[in-house]
């Protein structure tokens, strides 16, 4: 059970497996953290 990529396992929406992370989810995820931040900033 060695996960050879550290991506995967540093990423909260990762299926678990390892096989084929959820890259669009993660980028929505980012995109939206970064929108959340930057709403913060600004306001």
């Amino acid at each position: 059970m060695t996960n050879p990529s550290p991506t995967t396992r540093a990423l909260p929406l990762s299926p678990g497996d390892g096989t084929a992370p959820p890259v669009s989810k993660t980028i929505d995820h980012d995109t939206g953290v970064h929108r959340a931040i930057r709403a913060v900033r600004i306001a």
